[in-house]
């Protein structure tokens, strides 16, 4: 069946007209992140479903993290750009390729450009990549893109006229194997300091863990343990698991008194468990904030 779409992209169904699930789910992911956000009450009117329904298909689209579920629907995932091709709709494909190559043509070389994710910035991503390739100017003046949708960073990795820069934040919600594996043939290492919250994929070079106490641990293990001291972990019990090397660090406070304490607390533990090292954050001992 064909579901049909309101001005603001939303699938409208008739009353009494059952939607399949993939269909409902292709039009809530690709509706989320082109709209930026939606409410239960919003689907359960466009689709006719019942509010339980709205809430299993939008923790489906979550548990893949395609969107972030809120306290009464669920918004767009930052770091997902482009919504897998299993659950996008070609909706007005004239109108975004018309946006991509005006916004194309605004870039000139040496500048820098920032990209969300998104089925229009992708596109327009794309045409950027085709116009660097295409004209000699962007080859000694590459243009800086810097984004954290993962399918952008990708697409973009390749082609020698750009440089591209992938946004602060939690690495393994923007890295992925096909990335790292782009990255690998440019020559690059790729390192990540990650707080373990989700599995690492394969090929990273080096995995840095500093988990926090209390939050949900799924990485343990890596090449390096590092741990903000103090928290409440039992140090002799994360020495046993396999990290190449473990440290201890400093945690900051604004207070003078409060940040020279917990140094002095972390120095005497390293002092007394040799397995573990003192790491500092050098940059903030020399004012650097």
């Amino acid at each position: 069946m064909v579901v049909a779409v309101d001005a603001t992209g939303m699938p409208v169904v008739a009353k009494g007209v059952v939607v399949g699930r993939q269909e409902r789910l292709s039009a809530l992911a690709d509706f989320v992140v082109e709209r930026g956000s939606v409410s239960v009450e919003d689907v359960m009117d466009a689709l006719g479903v019942s509010p339980a329904t709205v809430r299993r298909d939008l923790d489906a689209l979550a548990e893949q993290q395609l969107i972030i579920r809120t306290r009464g629907g669920a918004s767009a995932n930052p770091s997902t750009g482009e919504v897998p091709l299993r659950y996008r709709t070609a909706r007005r494909p004239d109108e975004k390729a018309a946006i991509a190559r005006r916004a194309s043509a605004l870039v000139s070389p040496g500048e820098v450009v920032g990209f969300n994710g998104g089925t229009t910035t992708t596109a327009a991503a794309h045409e950027l990549g085709v116009r660097m390739a295409r004209e000699p100017g962007f080859d000694d003046q590459p243009v800086t893109i810097v984004t954290n949708a993962v399918n952008i960073a990708n697409d973009l990795t390749i082609r020698p006229q750009a440089r591209v820069v992938c946004t602060g934040g939690e690495p393994l919600l923007q890295l992925d194997s096909a990335l790292i594996d782009a990255l690998k043939e440019r020559g690059f290492l790729v390192a990540v300091e990650t707080n373990g919250t989700l599995p690492a994929p394969d090929g990273l070079d080096w995995v840095c863990v500093s988990p926090k106490a209390g939050a949900k641990w799924v990485q343990r293990g890596g090449h390096e343990l590092k741990v903000v001291w103090p928290q409440a972990f039992p140090l002799s019990e994360l020495q046993t698991l396999p990290f190449d090397h473990f440290f201890l660090q400093p945690q900051d406070s604004p207070d003078p008194e409060i940040r020279e304490h917990h140094l002095r607390a972390t120095i005497q533990e390293v002092m007394a468990n040799p397995l573990w090292r003192l790491s500092l954050q050098t940059h903030k001992l020399i004012g650097i904030p």
